[in-house]
């Protein structure tokens, strides 16, 4: 039941309004408090200098002006958005700088059909900007404003329709009513009709009981009002005549006789629908944004002036393993790795005094676990703001992004340097082709003189040394051909252990007695598809860099052992996963740097002193694991040794039975040959070697000069000897030729060249019989005797 009462409507109006406003005050507050903490995350933010350039964008920013930073910073507001030109934005900015002091504004985007809510504040020597898109609220509030104003239009008009019924009864905007002791309703202002929708007849038919939406509110309303004579502000939800409930506070009092008597009730009702819907989507909006942060997976923090934690968000735990309680009251800056400290002040201290612009540092931030994370921070002071008081900040864990771009970092140095060596090797290659043909003739020549001299000629002591000078170059020669894994090798299934084992007791003999050596072979070790001498080259190799590296003495471990690696144990980017057979050579050493390191494999690169290295001996190796498929890997620290790991693919094969046999002298013969060489020196001496062993040798310099000597000459050519890369014509074409007129004749091939050009011209095929340059007088013999005593192969397969 709804009492009745005589109120004084001015006064009572007035002290419902005051609590509205008040209320409407508070409840603004609050959403200002917690949209002042968000704003400096979920708000578009800009900073500009005094010349107006963009100095830092945020990425509600980027949305909100539909341009990516990187396009914003450093260049001049005004220039990129020439339309704001004399706009609002444009004024509203240049007085806040010109003035020094914040302006708050709303307008119109120039860029589409929305509305921004602006706040731009002198920042340093520059301004700082926050905007939000305002659009929906204000459309949302401009609705609101014109039901308002229906409603006070509406209720002007029944103001001046009810001058007759006391004015000040029905002029109140809020509704009210007198009932009769048993609660009838005796009167209404229209406010009330228009509240719960009857019409005045309906209503002076009703019990104000009717109205309750909840009887047990109306009992204790009637138990409030019987005890005290008069409520205030009594909290209570109606219906409408349609059905729909709205929210109301009640201000009724007691009306009495002369003797008093209750005769009824008198009160008014505030509809305050709106506000509970308010004070609801408000606290919605509350635990909306409180769950956003609580799940963000950045970490939002709240320090005082001195850096002491005030608020963590609970992703902290997530981040860096502690509670956020845990960190509550103390020092931010005890939790920052000490190398960082001063920089982290430094910031600090430029947030604290207005210079900050928004850059984001990196630090490292101790983990619960003591360990240490990169994190990602900016910073945005709001110590004078009366809601937050405080300095936030909001924090990324970039750990990962910075372990990745250093890997990265890596690969791509190892990938340049993996570049340098392939374009070393492809000018090595080609050096050492042309020196093949000179250190054929020079060894040929020395080797033909000193045949020929008798064994006391003064002259033949210098002959050998020639021709040792020439052997040594030509050694060389090999050696640049390994590196730029350009030299022909003949692979067989291998047994490393077996290798190790024979070349044992010559690498004792080589390193010296005060050197210790351990071997140690893994059993049922798995074979390598490999070149034998050019393996035997990489162990020797190996141990002779090791024991130089131990002058005063020390130990090389000589090991190997099946390797499963998995793309994550890869030690280089280009290795590839799978089934290897491992050897490593270990010394004590000295040890390398990461300078050394990262040259060591280079040609001509030695830590030797002057005279006591080419610095082709690891670059040797490189060239022949290369070439061999595999990999090879260096790990040394400064005065703790060094350790070489070769790397070979495994295969299932058996190991193949090499026998060394010496080899004889090469007899001669009669038969005659055609001799094709475009270098006049190399078909000078081969004419010679082969005339000296009794063979009838025709000379021509290219292909086309080959055929024409073959036309003219009346007898058979029993054997073809031919340079594989000719101009005009290639030796394969000449021999093919050549094999159309007698298919019996046989081919010797020879070249300087690396094994790719020999591969292209189809040379190093089965059957093929082929000779490298530079050679010796008596492996020219031998092999031509070989090529004509074996069975005939026809020339142009």
């Amino acid at each position: 039941m709804i009492p009745t009462s005589s109120p004084d409507p001015p006064d009572a109006r007035a002290e419902v309004l005051a609590r509205e406003q008040a209320a409407r005050a508070e409840a603004e507050a609050a959403r200002e408090r917690l949209t002042n903490i968000l704003e400096s995350i979920r708000d578009g933010f800009v900073a500009l200098d005094r010349g107006w350039r963009f100095t830092y964008v945020n990425r509600k920013a980027e949305e909100l002006l539909g341009r990516p930073r990187a396009e914003l910073v450093g260049r001049v507001v005004w220039e990129e958005f020439p339309q704001s030109v004399g706009s609002r934005f444009y004024q509203e900015y240049h007085r806040a700088l010109a003035e020094q002091r914040p302006v708050d504004f709303e307008a119109p985007s120039l860029l589409v059909d929305r509305i921004f809510e602006v706040h731009a504040y002198p920042a340093g020597d520059g301004l700082s900007v926050y905007f939000r898109d305002i659009t929906e609220r204000r459309r949302a509030e401009e609705a609101l404003r014109e039901s308002e104003a229906r409603l006070r239009q509406s209720e002007a008009a029944l103001r001046e329709s009810a001058v007759r019924y006391r004015g000040l009864f029905e002029q109140s905007r809020d509704a009210i009513y007198i009932t009769a002791r048993d609660g009838h309703f005796v009167d209404v202002n229209q406010a009330a009709l228009d509240l719960f929708g009857y019409t005045r007849e309906e209503i002076l038919r009703l019990n104000a009981r009717e109205l309750y939406a909840d009887p047990a509110d109306r009992r204790r309303f009637q138990r409030a009002i019987e005890k005290k004579g008069a409520v205030l502000d009594f909290e209570v939800q109606l219906r409408r005549k349609d059905g729909g409930l709205i929210h109301c506070e009640l201000s009724s009092s007691v009306e009495r006789a002369a003797d008093g008597s209750v005769v009824g009730y008198r009160g008014i009702i505030h509809d305050i629908t709106r506000r509970k819907r308010m004070q609801e989507a408000l606290r919605q909006s509350e635990e909306h944004f409180r769950s956003l942060i609580e799940h963000a997976l950045d970490i939002i923090t709240i320090l005082d002036a001195e850096g002491t934690i005030r608020y963590e968000s609970p992703s902290v735990q997530r981040v860096l393993g502690y509670r956020p309680d845990e960190m509550l009251g103390r020092d931010v800056f005890s939790f920052v790795h000490p190398e960082d400290v001063a920089a982290t002040r430094e910031a600090f201290a430029r947030v604290l005094s207005g210079r900050y612009g928004g850059e984001a540092l990196e630090l490292r931030f101790r983990h619960k676990d003591e360990s240490w994370r990169v994190i990602e921070a900016t910073a945005n002071n709001l110590l004078a703001h009366p809601a937050v008081r405080g300095v936030v900040i909001n924090s990324s864990d970039i750990t990962e992004r910075k372990q990745a771009e250093e890997a990265l970092r890596q690969r791509e140095a190892q990938l340049r340097q993996a570049h340098k060596m392939e374009a070393v090797g492809r000018l090595a290659g080609g050096v050492a082709h042309d020196f093949n043909n000179l250190l054929t003739a020079i060894q040929g020549h020395a080797q033909l003189l000193i045949e020929d001299l008798a064994p006391d000629n003064p002259m033949a002591a210098d002959l050998q040394e020639i021709k040792n000078a020439a052997d040594r170059a030509a050694s060389l020669t090999r050696q640049l051909l390994a590196f730029s894994r350009k030299q022909l090798l003949q692979p067989r299934p291998l047994d490393l252990n077996a290798t190790v084992s024979e070349l044992e007791k010559m690498l004792r003999r080589l390193i010296g007695e005060d050197i210790q050596m351990q071997v140690r072979l893994a059993p049922q070790l798995g074979r390598v598809r490999a070149d034998l001498g050019q393996v035997e080259q990489v162990i020797v190799n190996l141990v002779v860099n090791a024991r130089d590296a131990m002058p005063d003495g020390g130990r090389i471990t000589i090991e190997t052992a099946n390797a499963e690696l998995a793309r994550e144990q890869a030690h280089r980017p280009e290795m590839q996963p799978g089934r290897y057979v491992m050897l490593a050579v270990t010394d004590t050493g000295h040890g390398m740097d990461r300078h050394t390191q990262s040259q060591i494999f280079e040609p001509f690169f030695t830590t030797k002193e002057h005279g006591r290295g080419s610095g082709l001996g690891l670059a040797t190796v490189y060239g022949i694991v290369k070439q061999s498929g595999g990999y090879i890997w260096v790990y040394s620290e400064v005065d703790s040794g060094t350790t070489f790991k070769v790397y070979l693919p495994r295969i299932d094969e058996p190991a193949a039975v090499i026998e060394r046999a010496p080899r004889a002298a090469a007899p001669g013969g009669s038969e005659t040959i055609l001799l094709a060489e475009d270098d006049e020196a190399v078909r000078r001496l081969a004419r010679r070697i082969l005339e000296r062993r009794g063979y009838a040798v025709l000379e021509a310099a290219s292909g086309p000069q080959a055929l024409q000597v073959a036309e003219q000459h009346t007898g058979r050519i029993y054997l073809l000897i031919t340079d594989v890369v000719m101009p005009e014509m290639s030796g394969r074409e000449l021999a093919r030729r050549l094999a159309a007129r007698d298919p019996e004749i046989r081919v010797l091939y020879m070249s300087g060249y690396t094994d790719d050009a020999i591969v292209r011209h189809g040379v190093l095929e089965a059957g093929i019989a082929f000779l490298q340059k530079p050679f010796t007088p008596e492996l020219l013999a031998q092999t031509t005797r070989q090529v004509l005593d074996a069975p005939a192969v026809p020339a142009g397969q």
